[in-house]
């Protein structure tokens, strides 16, 4: 069964390729983690956008208003597949 996507991080499958994810949420979730854990303007253009800028505040005094802020921002801006929901 062909995969959906390449899992993150890169890593050998069982076929000798790389790992594929083989369901949306599967995916999705390792799209979000690869988002995360990217620093704006860590990649090369087209996507130098890409990314979060958590790497900025991540030693700051954190806040409930600066998480807040932050990670729905980034989310909404490249991830509409994912819904924020408050518990």
């Amino acid at each position: 069964m062909p995969g959906i996507g390449i899992t993150l991080p890169i890593r050998l499958g069982n076929t000798g390729m790389f790992a594929q994810s083989q369901t949306v949420v599967e995916q999705t979730k390792s799209n979000f983690v690869n988002l995360i854990l990217t620093k704006k303007g860590e990649r090369l253009p087209p996507s130098e956008n890409l990314g979060c800028d958590l790497w900025n505040i991540l030693f700051e005094p954190l806040t409930q208003a600066t998480a807040e802020k932050e990670l729905p921002k980034t989310i909404l801006h490249f991830k509409q597949l994912i819904k924020i929901t408050r518990s």
